[in-house]
């Protein structure tokens, strides 16, 4: 990846963002019929062996929802960003213009008591396609979800992709299809206390296949919580295949605040992929994952972080973590990254992320990225 910036100062202009806020004190629900919207504030900086730069955007998203009638609503969303770089340039707003306006969700949902189908452009939020929300606007999909909670304890799920439209790549404009399509299916199950396990399959037809799974347990030992997990995926692509193994381990004092973690992944096949979000893996962290280090590669990640409300700071968290993905016979990635977390009350949010990344094939990178959220 490249952060390959030139120095552009934004231009003042009145945007649909700008819109969404001020009309932010109008919105209103009524019953279940509700309008709803985000405006968020993005700043980076990335430095590679190209050059150095900075990037500021704005953008959000107004969100509406109708009212249930015998069991049918629908929903319409608008994204839009406006931002100093576009084109290979910027990170924010890449492969187009300026300026993105997106209609990413508008669907039909039709629900009863246990299930609920929604067909149309919209969110997901499975291992393997999610909204991996990293930059200005999220990942989103088009094509239909069926879901059933008939069984205790039990979520499944059933769906099947058409399109997409990726928040950081050149399809941020529009929707792309993913050839004939993606089939998935999942089912999540909460029934063994402290314990979550849940398994997916997702099929491309005959270019590729992937199941996924995880358990995770926690709890408590005194003034020591816990939280332990195990995954498992098969990915396969043409004739090449991996298999993906991970555990994680981590552990908060409670009454500090402090907690550290411990993660490691390991594919024995073709590289590993994320395919449609940020990918699921234990290891992955803001720049850097798995998928990276190619064939047969591992990686192994430790982090510490800190609730603040120990020393008197409500609602800020901060961590610190290092990503070593080694890669079978060209080197190593080190990615060393801070993340700091504050919420201000329960619509105004701020986040930064900042990574310095070492790598052995494909140079070094640092980068840093800010964001504002006032939700409404």
């Amino acid at each position: 990846m490249s952060f390959n910036f030139k120095g552009v100062t934004m231009k003042s202009k009145i945007s649909l963002s700008v819109l969404m806020f001020m009309l932010g004190t109008n919105l209103y629900a009524d019953n279940n019929e509700s309008f709803s919207g985000n405006l968020r504030l993005g700043y980076q900086y990335g430095k590679d062996d190209i050059g150095s730069g900075n990037e500021m955007a704005v953008g959000g998203y107004l969100h509406y929802e109708s009212k249930d009638f015998n069991g049918i609503s629908g929903g319409v969303r608008l994204s839009t960003t406006y931002g100093d770089k576009g084109g290979d340039g910027g990170y924010f707003i890449h492969g187009v213009s300026t300026n993105v306006a997106l209609l990413s969700q508008a669907y039909i949902k039709a629900k009863n008591e246990s299930s609920e189908l929604k067909v149309g452009r919209q969110a997901l939020e499975t291992p393997f396609a999610n909204s991996d929300d990293i930059g200005m606007i999220q990942n989103h999909f088009g094509g239909a979800t069926f879901t059933n909670h008939s069984l205790k304890d039990t979520t499944l799920t059933a769906g099947f992709i058409r399109s997409m439209a990726i928040g950081c790549g050149d399809a941020q404009d529009r929707f792309e299809k993913l050839d004939d399509g993606v089939y998935m299916a999942g089912v999540n199950y909460e029934g063994v206390e402290n314990l979550t396990f849940q398994a997916w399959h997702y099929d491309k037809l005959e270019d590729m296949r992937a199941s996924y799974m995880d358990g995770v347990y926690s709890g408590e030992l005194g003034n020591l919580g816990y939280v332990a997990g195990v995954q498992y995926s098969h990915q396969q692509f043409d004739n090449d295949s991996n298999n993906i193994y991970g555990t994680l381990l981590a552990l908060n004092h409670k009454s500090s605040g402090v907690g550290i973690m411990t993660a490691f992944n390991k594919t024995d096949g073709i590289g590993a992929d994320n395919l449609y979000g940020g990918g699921p893996f234990f290891t992955n962290a803001e720049h850097t994952t798995l998928a990276d280090g190619g064939d047969k590669a591992s990686a192994y990640k430790v982090g510490v972080n800190l609730d603040t409300q120990s020393i008197g700071i409500d609602n800020v968290t901060l961590s610190v973590e290092k990503l070593w993905v080694n890669k079978k016979d060209e080197g190593t990635i080190s990615n060393f990254g801070i993340i700091g977390e504050y919420s201000y009350n329960d619509n105004l949010a701020f986040r930064a992320y900042y990574s310095d990344i070492k790598d052995d094939v494909d140079g070094d990178k640092q980068n840093l990225r800010v964001f504002a959220d006032y939700s409404f």
